[in-house]
């Protein structure tokens, strides 16, 4: 609650990081919130192939992804094999650049979801200029971005939404049909509560209660 209300400190007796008290009207949202979805749709699958086969995971996940995957690197390394569930994480020194530098020079397939890869502009550049990575052909040092999505995830999922606000509006673009799905449909349960039917998820009224409340997505 102290997070939510914005008044939790660190341990320098500084405003914590983790102060979120732009999201505390979501505790009077007419729809349920939940990380479980996650556990069902990918985690316990993933569990039980692994408990049915012997098999353990190998994951890209990246140290520079969060502070939890950070300090879990940090202390069991790529392959944590101590753990109650072992798995490897052999990407996790690498960064997000260290990727897209390996797929552009290697010239690797990939989702073309993504766009092209390309050299990142300098502030001062205007889009559509040649960067001087591309007029000398000398890529060390480049930092580069895709034209495309920068991440692609759970087509259905909102979290980090405000990091990605056009990523309705993209999948509109890659599938209509799809994004129809996405925005239609939903009724009010017998306790007032918005939720999933089967036309649809209706994240429309999701979106707008958002609007509502000061957090504008584009649909």
């Amino acid at each position: 609650m102290a997070k939510l209300n914005g008044t939790a400190v660190d341990k320098n007796g500084d405003k914590s990081k983790y102060n979120i008290p732009q999201y505390k009207f979501l505790l009077d949202a007419p729809f349920r919130i939940s990380h479980k979805c996650c556990d069902y749709m990918k985690k316990k699958p993933a569990k039980q192939y692994e408990k049915e086969t012997g098999r353990l995971p190998i994951v890209a996940t990246m140290a520079e992804e969060s502070n939890l995957r950070l300090q879990k690197w940090l202390k069991h390394g790529c392959n944590a094999f101590d753990l109650k569930r072992p798995m490897s994480a052999p990407m996790s020194f690498w960064s997000e650049n260290d990727v897209l530098e390996y797929l552009f020079k290697y010239e690797l397939d990939y989702a073309e979801c993504y766009g092209k890869i390309i050299p990142k502009l300098d502030k001062e550049q205007i889009e559509g200029q040649i960067t001087i990575y591309e007029a000398t052909n000398d890529y060390r040092g480049c930092q580069f971005c895709t034209t495309g999505c920068k991440r692609t995830g759970c087509i259905f999922c909102l979290f980090g939404i405000l990091q990605d606000k056009d990523r309705i509006i993209k999948l509109e673009k890659e599938d209509k049909r799809l994004a129809d799905y996405v925005l239609n449909g939903g009724e009010y349960d017998n306790e007032g509560m918005w939720i999933p039917t089967n036309k649809g998820l209706g994240y429309i009224k999701i979106l707008d209660f958002l609007k509502e409340n000061g957090l504008d997505i584009p649909y």
